[in-house]
């Protein structure tokens, strides 16, 4: 036989092999809990982590009173992330010793693996719609700047209270496991799960309803939450736990609700503190675009493309300018073009090439654009 022939018939064998070894000839929908995990939070980790190790340690749990006994923590006995590290390790002997509590053995793997590597997606996840942000432009000359993203996603991951951690766990598990086709596995799953939820302190728990409607909630916004990607006020005796339990309920009970641009949204606020907040950031808004209107105070410099260069008058130093693209805006240094703030990060390296060729033309808009009472100066090299 040829090569492509003798290539030919090995395919075919592989097929056949296929079939009699699974019962089909279609390869199966990926099982694996890190692409499941992913999957399901819309948000990928593009990192080299989390580093998996299967551990022969046996940790043990010790119950503080007579309700505790019945406790089998899956983050003490069964597995643990570190953020530190970005690792997971996962203690296959104590699931071995356990299995039979909560069901088979590979059901409960399944389930410890999705609750740990839905740790690092809290940690490590980059939502789909900001990738190219992260890879393009977020540190020097271009290059990714991971030092910066883990410090970043380290204390955000920190400031997330141990109730709230196994709460997205546990409930990103359920969500996964909602994803899978339905078939007897995916009930036997489920029912592990539940076994194993039994034996889990209160914090582990996902509340009924929410439970019953995972599937549902658009838990990129929920972990965007957790971390203050997207926040909001927070009054006195908020609670992060219950904050993040009432944003599920809301996204899935919305969830198929036809838009609209003229619903309106009623809020009942009892707390008359959070009321006078949001009058008086409201009142504090309304100043910043009257002075904005009265002053006319941005020149274009340049357009080109999508994006617009401006230089503002009344500013704050460094000398700067600012790039706008759509709803997006960031500003740049006139010395070097460093970034200051905003996002933009696609179009890092454009600007950086128009500020190469165009930087006469920011040192003239600035200084021309100098009012007397200007906190800052003419701009000098």
């Amino acid at each position: 036989m040829t090569n492509m022939e003798d290539s030919k018939a090995w395919a075919g064998a592989i097929r056949v092999a296929n079939v009699l070894m699974h019962g089909h000839s279609k390869a199966a929908a990926p099982n694996e809990p890190r692409f499941i995990a992913q999957a399901v939070t819309r948000n990928v980790v593009l990192c080299d982590a989390p580093l998996e190790r299967f551990s022969d340690k046996m940790p043990a749990f010790v119950p503080n009173g007579s309700e505790e006994e019945r406790w089998r923590p899956i983050d003490v006995l069964y597995g643990s992330y570190h953020p530190a590290s970005r690792s997971v390790d996962i203690y296959i002997d104590n699931i071995r010793r356990d299995a039979s509590l909560f069901g088979e053995f590979a059901d409960v793997l399944q389930i410890v693996r999705l609750h740990e590597y839905a740790h690092s997606i809290v940690h490590l996840g980059i939502h789909l719609d900001h990738c190219i942000d992260i890879l393009d432009g977020i540190g020097p000359d271009g290059y990714t700047d991971w030092n910066t993203f883990f410090a970043g996603r380290g204390h955000a991951f920190g400031e997330i209270d141990v109730a709230s951690h196994e709460y997205l766990a546990q409930a990103i598990t359920l969500a996964a496991l909602g994803t899978l086709p339905a078939c007897h596995q995916s009930e036997r799953l489920r029912t592990t799960f539940d076994a194993l939820e039994d034996r889990q302190p209160p914090h582990y728990v996902v509340p009924g309803d929410i439970k019953a409607s995972a599937s549902l909630v658009d838990w990129s916004l929920v972990i965007a939450a957790a971390r203050r990607d997207i926040d909001v006020f927070r009054g006195s005796e908020f609670s992060l736990l219950a904050g993040l339990q009432a944003l599920a309920r809301e996204l899935a009970a919305g969830r198929g609700e036809p838009s609209s641009i003229e619903r309106q949204w009623v809020v009942d606020l009892q707390d008359q503190s959070v009321v006078n907040h949001l009058r008086q950031s409201l009142s504090a808004a309304e100043r910043r675009q009257a002075s904005l209107r009265d002053d006319a105070l941005e020149l274009l410099v340049d357009r080109f493309g999508a994006l617009r260069i401006e230089v503002f008058a009344r500013e704050h130093p460094p000398p700067h300018f600012r790039v706008i693209c759509g709803e997006e805006s960031a500003n740049y240094r006139i010395a070097d073009c460093h970034q200051l703030n905003g996002g933009l990060r696609r179009h890092h390296r454009i600007v950086r090439e128009w500020h190469a060729q165009n930087k006469h033309k920011l040192i003239d808009a600035w200084n021309r654009q100098r009012p007397s009472d200007c906190p800052v100066g003419e701009y000098r090299d």
